[in-house]
């Protein structure tokens, strides 16, 4: 939906509110973009650096991590973003061919692959 008389102004406003309250965390993508997630669990993406592809995945394996960290250092871990940066399958496939920017490819919005933080 569009709200004309909402302006640009007041939606990043509300978002550094929404993050500074820690309801939101961003995610930077590179570039000056970003995409924002809830910032209540732990949270896990592989972030394409061809498409900008976000990929997001369940399986956490950094618990054992996350307790030795708090035993060692002394720090109340009340969550983690977890994120691995790198080129998707397709962009792989691609890497020697000249292909188009990630504005300029169809379907390649910033959530393809349905991360269940946001949909």
């Amino acid at each position: 939906m569009t709200y004309p008389a909402l302006s640009r102004a007041t939606v990043y406003r509300t978002l550094d509110l929404l993050t500074s309250l820690g309801v939101l965390r961003p995610i930077y993508l590179g570039e000056g973009d970003r995409l924002y997630i809830r910032a209540d669990e732990g949270h896990h993406h592989l972030v394409c650096s061809g498409c900008r592809t976000v990929i997001g995945f369940e399986d956490c394996a950094v618990a054992e991590l996350e307790d030795k960290l708090a035993a060692t250092l002394g720090f109340e871990i009340q969550g983690h973003l977890l994120e691995f940066y790198g080129l998707c399958s397709e962009c792989s496939r691609r890497a020697g061919e000249d292909h188009p920017s990630a504005d300029d490819r169809p379907g390649s919005e910033m959530v393809r692959r349905g991360c269940y933080a946001h949909r």
